[in-house]
């Protein structure tokens, strides 16, 4: 049974690669952090923004609407 383990902090068996395994589990832990990158920049011009992108959209129109 393959334990789910992306940050690799259980070591491995001997039965496996540990290299292989390793590389594997790291391309989809920077995989799964990029998706929220991705999100933010597809939402970053709507109303349905990331919680990072909410406060910079409201001051930009903030600031537009003082000058």
């Amino acid at each position: 049974m393959m334990v789910f383990n992306p940050l690799g902090i259980y070591g491995h068996s001997n039965k496996r690669k540990p290299q292989k395994i390793d590389r594997i589990h790291v391309l989809f832990w920077l995989l799964w952090l990029m998706a929220f990158d991705i999100i933010a920049a597809y939402n970053k011009n709507t109303q349905n923004t990331v919680v990072g992108y909410a406060g910079f959209n409201y001051n930009k129109e903030h600031i537009s609407n003082i000058s």
